[in-house]
């Protein structure tokens, strides 16, 4: 159904100058509401909030208008697998708060609200990686979500309703988990080394021994793991073998690079079939590989790609900007933000790509938060007035802010 309220998909912005841009700053701190839980968050024993962060962020039709989606990390009784052993049990949830941009500045509500939460039989151990994006020509907001048991992690899909597609207090569930391959399956059917390597590494025994000493809890079956999962905002033409049809291009990450997978319904992706035919040629579906040392370990999709707008028309005007994340794990975790120019027609035609990192820790708060390391991770890139807003995780621990102008996008580009 085509939404006529809908904003056009390339809108001219007006540049405003502000002495703040490129100065980061926290927006939410775990420790203003340390021990009050989000409304509706199902309580075990206790309520210790210990981060807050990485939130998709979906700019409404009023585009001074912003819902953000943050993950809250919180500590929530002592009981490992029914023993007491005095350690805190780590749980994530997916909330939801209300904001405003006004003279370049990101301003929040006060009520916060679960959205997703811990689950059975995918999510005993909660929620995370949430991501968001409005489609072109289509009224509900659709997302995608990570449910998380301990060890596996299983993306979901889910959307609003089409009658209210901004009441982000309801989501309709399809039940759509995947992928639906076991990871022991997904190693022997994939033909390329790196990824058997990495898949070994991530899901084998080694990793399941490692994961037993950390008492993390461990399921019978052991899933192939996808994150970062979002639609681009528009289908494209594609020949995959019937003819051209149009799909939705979802790009995803399956350890170490990304990849893009196409499908004509969103149910599709739930089919052990599909996601055969994929694993089994995994070449034809990816889309951006390791190139830098800050890429090392691996890299993924920040959040929503943004399409350029007629400014700069000259080279890439029409086309998409995407962010990632790149992690260097020797020697310490290392999370650094990127870049890329991608074509609107074919999702896996790059036509640039940062060399060097756009986003890296510079702050103290940006480093040895919830997890060991320095960690930034961008989530959302929200044009407005002339500026990009980008939301993103520092230190696995804060949401955090930085603007730049719209009009030095592509400044670091190579090429």
């Amino acid at each position: 159904m085509i939404d006529i309220e809908e904003p056009p998909t390339e809108r001219t912005f007006s540049i405003v100058r502000l002495p703040k841009t490129g100065l980061k700053r926290i927006l939410m701190d775990p420790s203003e509401k340390e021990f009050e839980p989000p409304k509706g968050l199902r309580i075990k024993e206790s309520f210790r909030r210990i981060g807050v962060l990485n939130p998709p962020v979906i700019q409404h039709r009023n585009p001074n208008k912003l819902t953000l989606f943050p993950r809250v990390i919180y500590h929530d009784g002592v009981y490992h697998n029914g023993i007491n052993d005095g350690k805190p049990v780590k749980y994530s949830c997916i909330t939801r708060l209300e904001g405003f941009i006004e003279d370049g500045e990101v301003h929040l509500g006060k009520e916060e609200e679960v959205v997703f939460q811990s689950e059975v039989p995918h999510g005993d151990m909660g929620t995370e990686d949430f991501r968001v994006v409005k489609l072109e020509g289509e009224r509900p907001i659709h997302g995608f979500v990570v449910y998380h048991d301990g060890f596996n992690a299983r993306t979901a899909y889910v959307r609003t309703k089409g009658d209210r597609p901004y009441d982000f207090s309801r989501w309709h569930r399809f039940g759509v988990f995947f992928p639906n391959i076991l990871a022991r399956e997904a190693i022997d059917l994939v033909g390329i080394e790196r990824y058997k390597k990495a898949w070994g590494d991530a899901y084998g025994e080694k990793a399941i021994a490692d994961a037993r000493k950390e008492e993390k809890n461990i399921p019978p079956v052991i899933y192939l793991g996808v994150k970062d999962c979002c639609p681009f905002p528009a289908k494209v033409e594609k020949d995959l073998g019937k003819g051209n049809k149009k799909y939705y291009p979802i790009p995803v990450r399956c350890l170490p690079d990304m990849q893009v997978v196409y499908v004509e319904s969103f149910e599709d992706l739930a089919r052990r079939e599909f996601w055969i035919g994929v694993i089994g040629d995994l070449k034809k579906y990816v889309m951006m590989e390791r190139e830098q040392d800050w890429e090392e370990s691996h890299i993924g999709l920040g959040g929503s790609p943004v399409l350029l707008n007629g400014r700069n028309k000259r080279k890439y005007g029409g086309n998409y900007l995407i962010h990632y994340h790149g992690a260097k794990m020797n020697g310490g975790r290392d999370y650094k933000g990127g870049e890329a120019i991608v074509s609107r027609k074919d999702p896996q035609t790059i036509l640039d790509r940062t060399k060097e990192p756009v986003l890296f820790a510079t702050e103290s708060w940006e480093q040895n938060g919830v997890e060991p390391g320095k960690i930034v991770f961008p989530t959302a890139y929200i044009p407005h007035d002339g500026l990009i807003h980008c939301f993103y995780g520092a230190g696995d621990k804060y949401v955090a802010h930085v603007t730049k102008p719209e009009e030095d996008i592509l400044k670091p580009f190579h090429g």
